[in-house]
């Protein structure tokens, strides 16, 4: 018995023992886990409250963005000066150094309508000078030229009123110290009357070619809105919908020697008569090569003459009354490789065709061109018969070409003049004075002498007159300009 109470009281002991190490494990533990931290120091919180006028600024701190639009305010700032810029649209740039103390709010407010160099100026200038000024719809008490100053920045509408002259404004936008061009010439009403989109029912700005009938209505083409008969007071229009042409563009209109309108484009020749219309083309067993019709000429036996883009149709009536078509392509002209652009047939019954970049053709094979005449340059673009003899002839503009208009009779051409610049000459007109109207895309020109040439262009008239396309004279002698961009234009005188 004594043997195992021994053995008893060893087991105890180190019962005891690994006990005791256990709740010292334990204790030490917990002390581990258990810290003791100093005290949060509490944020700084000074505020800066930035106003302005007028209002809507972006606020920037010391050169960053805050992301904050006065009125509005910066928080949680330590005593400390900032540099506080404030930026509005318009307004020049505006800095000023603030002050932020911790447990205060200080306020700052930034008149930007105090400081002089935010001010701007609007120069006004209109022709003809004389011209009453209004800034916004308010008179100003002066006439062009002027210079209205001490103006805030912002978005102005500058308008002109002159006696006799179609009043016009301007949209300018005036930034801080700043002078602002509000110059523009007014439309002489005495001598001018359009047709555009802004002022009248007609349907498309974008007009291609014009031609009169025997009873004074007009025909125009259009870019994208089909044929337009215009009678003075109303318009109708040929599209899609109404008639046979199938293609918005209209590129060229001619009456034959029986009243019937040609209608060209680039889904071939459509016919419009009494009470009846028709179309030719290339699908169908139509007579055409070629749809794309760039140019018709008619003469008084009622025969035509059509220039497509690859190919020249002559068409006559045979003796059953029906109207046949002959088609030539280039080669049978003697230049295969060429791009048609117009045709014309002068008053002795002789045929010109242009091409875009080989030179003139007169008749069926003989072709003039910078290296065997001295013509002006290869690239045709218009012709148009003289009343007496030859035709007039005008040009594309090209890099090494000249452009305008020359005058070809007896084996010569004499240049009359050459575009400024540049430029193509899209049609020409002979009035019944003699005077030689040509559209450019320089703008109209009136010539009568080489020492009599007039343009016209928006500068000198106000109007958008700068890419004129077809010209026309009525029964009264007024001047109609079919204008690409500007509408339908009639000069009164």
């Amino acid at each position: 018995m004594k043997k195992y109470s021994k053995e008893i009281e060893v087991i105890n002991f180190f019962i005891s023992i690994l006990f005791s190490l256990i709740i010292s494990l334990f204790f030490y533990s917990c002390e581990e886990q258990v810290s003791i931290s100093p005290p949060d120091i509490p944020p700084p919180n000074g505020t800066l409250i930035i106003d302005s006028n007028p209002r809507g600024a972006h606020i920037y701190l010391d050169g960053k963005e805050k992301r904050r639009i006065t009125p509005d305010s910066l928080l949680w700032l330590e005593t400390d000066n900032y540099n506080v810029t404030l930026k509005l649209d318009l307004y020049r740039d505006t800095s000023i150094i603030v002050s932020a103390v911790e447990g205060e709010r200080a306020q700052y407010f930034v008149d930007f309508t105090q400081n002089p160099f935010m001010r701007g100026k609007i120069n006004c200038d209109a022709k003809p000078s004389g011209s009453s000024i209004f800034i916004n719809g308010q008179p100003t008490g002066k006439v062009t030229p002027s210079i209205i100053s001490d103006l805030l920045p912002g978005y102005y509408t500058v308008r002109y009123n002159q006696q006799n002259y179609r009043d016009d404004s301007i949209a300018v936008i005036l930034k801080s110290n700043t002078t602002v061009e509000a110059k523009t010439t007014l439309v002489d009403t005495t001598v001018w009357t359009d047709y555009s989109t802004k002022t009248s029912a007609i349907p498309t700005d974008n007009l291609t070619c014009i031609v009169k009938d025997n009873n004074g209505v007009l025909w125009i083409g259009t870019e994208d809105k089909g044929l337009l008969k215009f009678d003075g007071g109303s318009w109708q229009v040929y599209a899609q919908g109404n008639s046979l042409l199938q293609d918005s563009r209209v590129s060229t209109l001619n009456f034959d020697s029986d009243g019937v309108l040609w209608v060209g484009n680039k889904n071939g020749l459509f016919l419009l008569g009494n009470n009846f219309s028709r179309k030719y083309n290339d699908v169908d067993a139509k007579p055409l090569v070629d749809s794309d019709v760039k140019s018709i000429a008619t003469f008084i036996n009622s025969t035509v003459y059509i220039a497509t883009n690859i190919t020249t149709v002559s068409s006559t009536i045979d003796g059953n009354g029906r109207r046949t078509f002959q088609v030539k392509i280039g080669s049978q002209h003697g230049v295969p490789n060429a791009y048609f652009t117009c045709a014309a047939i002068d008053n002795d019954g002789y045929l010109y065709t242009g091409t875009s970049l080989l030179g003139l053709i007169i008749g069926d094979t003989k072709l003039l061109n910078t290296s065997n005449s001295n013509i002006l340059s290869n690239k045709i673009s218009v012709i148009t018969p003289d009343p007496i003899s030859g035709v007039w002839v005008g040009f594309k503009s090209g890099v090494s070409s000249g452009t305008g208009l020359s005058y070809y009779y007896n084996e010569t051409f004499q240049s009359k003049f050459v575009l400024q610049n540049g430029g193509n000459t899209n049609s020409i007109y002979i009035d019944n004075n003699n005077i030689k109207w040509v559209g450019t895309d320089r703008g109209l020109v009136e010539f009568t002498t080489e020492a009599d040439v007039k343009t016209f262009s928006k500068e000198s008239t106000g109007l958008d007159i700068d890419d004129v396309r077809g010209i026309v004279q009525d029964n009264l002698g007024r001047i109609w300009i079919a204008t690409y961009g500007g509408g339908l234009i009639l000069k009164k005188k």
